[in-house]
């Protein structure tokens, strides 16, 4: 009636941030595809923007595939809009404009930020050198020599870490202007614990681990968890202080490598050795801390192929006679079967006030339904029944919400 009214031609209808509804609806989405069948009568487009699709429609927003493949067949093939990299870098530097108020520290810092870049010659080389051939918005020097005192390798990893966390609401923007000078340990928080002449005196990768996994590993999906999860269960800061920068940077390579295919971000002894170029470590430090890690069995050198390796934290099955039995024991392992053996309930706490007024249960998504009716039906009247879901996916996760 809008088009008839106004006399329009069309209307092209745009919604933004459109993953929340998917979330909170990603089974009932009556109205949302009546919306979409307007299309196909009038002269109405619609187009939604979702975060954490990827090309050819396979997006973490839903929990399978048949719900996914019933709403993105109503639309044309989806479209990946990506962030290049010499405009994220722009924007990085645009993001550290330095204080304009002091002339003279203005002055030094620009004399102290082209003896940074003298030392980083070689890496800018190196990464210009092994841009994606073909790529329409290749990065220049000066892209790369504007973002110091980040390591211009630390600002590649940052710029693709936050599209491989999904689930991870902090982005590289976020690292630069958070304020947060304890935990989260961003930009900011470097530039006032370092300096030009300090050890380190350049942002690394390794210094991108407190503010992407120190206090943020709840919001990580199930993958990358599982493996910068390592670093605890490897026993991490047990470690030399040497021996931990190396191994937070491995895993946050392994972490970025699960949906980037980039070689340049892969935990390769060239990239490894590109992490510290530029720094106090010579030429092959890195390679040969790796090295040691390897031999203690907390790192170990996986093949992928052509005679290429990469370091790993977690072996391939051909490499530890332990990981088929992980394996069987992740396959049979169930929600419900955790949560009994693990006696998950016990993790819920009421104050016993409170305690005598309910009565608690636990389940997963399996038997989410046939419980619930149970304590329906069970519960005496003056308590309350209180049901405590658990899931190990998050897939699991949004189907127990949905049912709840």
């Amino acid at each position: 009636s809008v088009i008839e009214e106004n006399h329009l031609s069309a209307i092209l209808f745009v919604w933004d941030e459109f993953s929340e509804f998917i979330r909170n609806h990603p089974f009932g989405l009556t109205g949302f595809q009546t919306l979409i069948e307007i299309s196909q009568s009038h002269p109405f487009y619609f187009m939604i923007v979702v975060h954490g699709a990827t090309v050819g429609g396979q997006t973490d927003l839903f929990p399978n595939r048949a719900t996914r493949n019933k709403i993105l067949d109503r639309f044309e093939f989806p479209v990946q809009i990506e962030l290049p990299d010499n405009m994220a870098f722009r924007l990085m530097a645009q993001a550290m404009k330095t204080k304009s108020n002091d002339p003279v520290a203005e002055r030094e810092w620009a004399e102290d930020k082209a003896a940074l870049n003298d030392e980083l010659v070689q890496v800018r080389h190196t990464l210009l050198k092994t841009q994606r051939s073909g790529q329409k918005f290749a990065l220049n020097d000066k892209d790369l020599q504007d973002i110091v005192p980040i390591h211009p390798y630390a600002a590649l990893v940052l710029k693709n870490i936050a599209t491989t966390f999904t689930s991870n609401q902090r982005s590289m923007f976020d690292f630069i202007i958070s304020d947060d000078m304890t935990d989260a340990k961003g930009f900011k928080w470097f530039i006032s614990e370092y300096g030009v002449y300090t050890d380190p005196n350049l942002l690394t990768v390794d210094l991108l681990w407190d503010f992407f996994y120190g206090k943020e590993r709840a919001g990580l999906n199930d993958e990358v968890r599982g493996i910068l999860e390592c670093y605890n269960r490897l026993q991490g800061e047990k470690l030399l202080p040497e021996e931990r920068r190396v191994l937070k940077t491995v895993l946050l390579l392994q972490a970025i490598s699960l949906k980037n295919s980039m070689e340049l971000l892969s935990p390769n002894e060239q990239n490894l050795d590109l992490a510290f170029a530029g720094t106090d470590w010579q030429k092959g430090k890195a390679i040969a801390i790796a090295s040691g890690l390897v031999e203690k069995k907390i790192l170990f050198k996986r093949a992928v192929g052509g005679g290429k390796t990469v370091y790993s934290a977690i072996t391939a099955p051909s490499d530890d006679p332990i990981e088929p039995y992980i394996i069987k024991v992740k396959k049979d392992t169930t929600t419900q079967g955790l949560i009994v053996n693990g006696t998950l309930l016990n993790a819920v706490t009421i104050p016993p006030a409170l305690k005598q007024r309910f009565v608690t249960d636990a389940s997963g998504y399996d038997r989410f339904t046939s419980t619930a009716k149970r304590m329906g039906q069970e519960t005496p009247p003056e308590r309350f029944p209180l049901l405590a879901t658990f899931a190990m996916t998050d897939s699991e996760a949004k189907q127990t919400r949905q049912k709840i």
